[in-house]
């Protein structure tokens, strides 16, 4: 019964995910998202960002965070664009296959899924009940936050399901009583996210 209820859950925040980028989802083949004033944005940083990644992985003696591609020969640092490389993997599975403007879509859609779903675990866990805990991840899947995140296509502002993974990882680390190896497990866990 719990499983089946996780995967009921997991499908909701995924609908939902899909219903929230509709607008990005239909007009893939002719749009990308981003405000309608290009003065201010550079929608498009984060696709190259994640082709610098690509880039900088596969080429020996790159950094990861630095370049001299944006203003050369000046060097400039992406130490602010430290969550993009979160999504990477992500990207990285997709791109090959449907091109970067559906590869980032697709980032945006797991974003979705994961926070409303990690939300809806973490309420569960603290004990709220299920109809709440679902209508807490909806509202918290659907923040203003995201949907900005989406239409600057800003990676680094699509983190929020972080926020209950580690504060479920954290309760598994102060748990008593309970093994050492087992926390120290945890604790692993908590500083590799």
């Amino acid at each position: 019964m719990a499983l089946r209820r996780e995967a009921l859950a997991l499908a909701i925040f995924a609908l939902l995910g899909l219903l929230a980028l509709y607008h990005p989802i239909i007009h893939m083949e002719t749009h990308t998202v981003g405000v309608a004033d290009v003065r201010v944005t550079d929608y498009y940083f984060f696709h190259w960002n994640f082709w610098w990644l690509r880039h900088a992985l596969t080429t020996p003696d790159l950094a990861v965070y630095t370049t001299n591609y944006v203003m050369a020969p000046q060097m400039s640092s992406l130490a602010l664009h430290t969550l993009a490389a979160a999504w990477y993997p992500v990207w990285a599975l997709a791109e090959p296959l449907v091109g970067t403007v559906a590869a980032m879509t697709l980032v945006f859609i797991v974003a979705y899924t994961l926070t409303g779903y990690l939300i809806f675990v973490f309420l569960r866990d603290a004990g709220v009940a299920t109809s709440l805990a679902l209508i807490g991840g909806v509202l918290f899947q659907l923040l203003p936050i995201m949907q900005n995140s989406v239409g600057w296509t800003n990676v680094n502002l699509l983190g929020w399901f972080w926020i209950p993974l580690l504060l479920l990882t954290w309760k598994q680390i102060a748990r008593k009583p309970q093994r050492r190896w087992r926390a120290l497990m945890w604790a692993v866990l908590l500083g590799v996210s």
